[in-house]
Order: structure tokens, then C-alpha cells, then sequence
């Protein structure tokens, strides 16, 4: 940590008495004091990231986004990644909300599962060769 400001919105850090860091050093801090708090939640964001990733992996190595009879990988990837996306957004802002230590965790224990039934069963099916939108 450098204690050199750097910009002229200086402040002084909560982390350190006495030393000066610059803006972009603060927002860093609580940016990873805010993942840190939500861990489990980052990493389902994360994990929905590599799901993402793997499903756009797997139609590089079949050469097609198809799979017979209906599966569509890129439904998987745009789903997985804007989940992710959303997840780890989500655990940026949940150390703001003004939730009881009781309804944080159940608030997080939900989402998480829930999240994760959903990372399985779109890309379990779409694996599959299914697509729900096209069922019917």
C-alpha cells in the first residue's frame, strides 16, 4: 500500500490512521472488503463466469453451437455469464443492505442454492440436447 495521494480527492484511509490514499486506492479496498464479506456469493458469480466459459469451450470443440435435437450452447453461455455478472454484483452491494445477521443468511443461503439449481439445470439441458423456450 502506498501512502502517496495520487489524485486531489485525497482522503485519509479508515484502514490506516494517518495515511493518504488516493481514490482509486479506497474504492479498491472496499471493493475487496465487500467480496470478502459476500465470499460465497462471489464465488457462485465466479462460477457461473467458468460455467460460461466451459459451455463456449465445448462449441469450439464441436465446431457448432447445435446440439440434436434442440440445444443451443450459446443460450448456456449468454445465461451463464449474465448470471454470473449478476451474482457478483449482487455481492458487491449486499454488505449495504441493512439485513439482521439471521435474514443475511438466510438472504444468501437462498440465493446461492437457488442460483446454482439454475446454473444446472440450464446448462444440464442444454447439454442435453433440450431447450425449454422451444418445448410446447
Amino acid at each position: 500500500m502506498r501512502c502517496i495521494a495520487r489524485s486531489s480527492r485525497s482522503r485519509v484511509s479508515p484502514f490506516r490512521a494517518g495515511c493518504v490514499l488516493s481514490s482509486d486506492d479506497l474504492m479498491f479496498r472496499t471493493l475487496v472488503r465487500s467480496v470478502a464479506t459476500e465470499r460465497l456469493l462471489a464465488l457462485v458469480g465466479v462460477l457461473g463466469l467458468v460455467l460460461g466459459a466451459a459451455c463456449a469451450l465445448v462449441m469450439c470443440a464441436r465446431d457448432s453451437a447445435f446440439i440434436s435435437p434442440e440445444g443451443d450452447l450459446t443460450k448456456a453461455i449468454t445465461f451463464n455469464l449474465a448470471v454470473g455478472i449478476y451474482v457478483l454484483t449482487l455481492a458487491l452491494y449486499a454488505p449495504l443492505a441493512s439485513f439482521s445477521p439471521r435474514g443475511r443468511r438466510r438472504w444468501r443461503n437462498w440465493t446461492t442454492g437457488l442460483t446454482l439449481y439454475a446454473y444446472a439445470v440450464e446448462t444440464i439441458q442444454v447439454l442435453r440436447g433440450l431447450d425449454h423456450a422451444s418445448a410446447g
